[in-house]
């Protein structure tokens, strides 16, 4: 159960991304903006009274405090909740509006982008407090890279976190490749949200003073969109010049059963092999690639039947099964994959070398291996399989003119 409104999390996440930026870099931090949350939901040119005096008087303590920014987070509609008796899931709209010094303008604008560049395409787990805090935790893998970064989420302890944390780091590296990069993690232990650092070849409890006091917590994820920044025109106030820059987008907040598209964190394709009278196995070579959609079907081959003990009502015997998943990709030429897709799905090219496959060649019988790696707090599920291209490969243009290009795997064994 919710014990803030939504918005809240919106303001966590991102006074959270402000406080990982190391002061004096080329972006501001949370000691130099401030963040707010604005319950009312905003209408249209901002015509909420209380928004209005609440803005003016942080803008008198900026100008008190001689801080960066100050900035009020709101929605600008009301949250809707889908009608499920379990799982919470609520899509809803959200601003962000900062104010600052002309001079501090550009940035300010640096900052907000290193967020939305941080927090695109991916999800952000949240715990929610007994006592209503939010504490945003990291998920490993959740990145580019295959890694555990400081201040992730690793999992539950048992019994002895020192043992444990370094047994849950060991496997993460054996299982699934995962690099430990943290001398920090947060860990659930005795049901509650605890934070741990890497001292002197043990793992030491840092809570106090780090995490709120309480005594259990819930597990939520929220899920960010972004619209791009608007800057006001500037203004002139005790001959100084200031403007408001504000950026905003879409949210979906559910709660830790519900899956979530960004909870995909890495597919992983390889050419495995060709079948045939001289079987081909090419060389390894991976390609992480990021799925714009990922729908997938089970196709039963049914066959009907009558039995007069049943009352010549039908029956059905089922044979066999195929298994497809589509994969729709941004028509990115830098992913060697991608391109070879390209030039064999649109002009047939499939770079043979004199009739002979090299690792570069596309043919439609190529066999490949595939991997998904979904991670979610502290969870990560790894599943491998074997599939073929079938049906077309589809390359589209969009109507912001950037094009995709998409493909059906049928999930199968090695054979041809």
């Amino acid at each position: 159960m919710l014990k803030v409104m939504q918005i809240d999390f919106v303001r966590s996440v991102l006074e959270s991304k402000l406080k990982s930026f190391a002061s004096g870099e080329q972006f501001f931090n949370d000691t130099d903006i401030k963040l707010f949350s604005f319950y009312e939901q905003l209408t249209q040119d901002n015509e909420v009274n209380r928004y209005v005096e609440l803005y003016n008087d942080l803008v008198s303590q900026q100008n008190k405090m001689d801080l960066v920014g100050f900035g009020i987070v709101t929605t600008t509609d009301t949250p809707s909740i889908t009608n499920l008796k379990k799982g919470f899931v609520s899509p809803f709209e959200w601003s962000c509006t900062i104010r600052c010094t002309l001079k501090n303008r550009d940035k300010m604008i640096s900052t907000i982008y290193k967020i939305i560049e941080d927090y695109k395409g991916k999800k952000q787990d949240v715990a929610q407090l007994n006592n209503g805090k939010l504490v945003p935790v990291g998920t490993p893998t959740n990145r580019i890279t295959l890694t555990v970064e400081d201040y992730d989420y690793i999992g539950e302890i048992i019994s002895s976190p020192s043992t444990e944390i370094a047994t849950i780091l060991s496997d993460l590296q054996t299982n699934y490749g995962i690099t430990n990069n943290a001398t920090v993690v947060y860990v659930e232990y005795d049901g509650e949200l605890q934070l741990y650092e890497y001292q002197t070849d043990t793992w030491v409890n840092i809570s106090e003073n780090n995490v709120p006091e309480h005594d259990s917590f819930e597990k939520l994820k929220l899920d960010l969109s972004f619209d791009d920044i608007k800057v006001d025109e500037p203004y002139t106030l005790n001959a100084e010049e200031y403007c408001t820059v504000t950026f905003g987008g879409t949210a979906t907040l559910t709660t830790k059963s519900i899956r979530m598209g960004n909870d995909l964190t890495h597919v992983i394709f390889s050419k495995y092999k060709v079948k045939g009278s001289t079987d081909y196995t090419f060389p390894t070579n991976s390609y992480d690639l990021e799925p714009l959609e990922m729908p997938s079907g089970l196709n039963a081959n049914t066959i009907p039947n009558q039995l007069r003990s049943n009352y010549f009502r039908t029956n059905t015997h089922t044979d066999s099964v195929a298994i497809s998943i589509q994969y729709n990709f941004l028509l990115d030429l830098e992913t060697p994959l991608i391109k070879q897709w390209f030039e064999y799905g649109r002009y047939g090219i499939n770079n043979l070398n004199n009739g002979a496959i090299q690792l570069n060649s596309i043919t439609p019988n190529i066999i490949y291996q595939i991997k998904e790696l979904w991670a979610s707090w502290g969870e990560i599920n790894l599943y491998e399989y074997k599939g073929k291209i079938v049906e077309d490969i589809d390359v589209e243009n969009t109507e912001s003119d950037t094009m995709t290009l998409g493909v059906t795997i049928q999930v199968q064994g090695e054979n041809d």
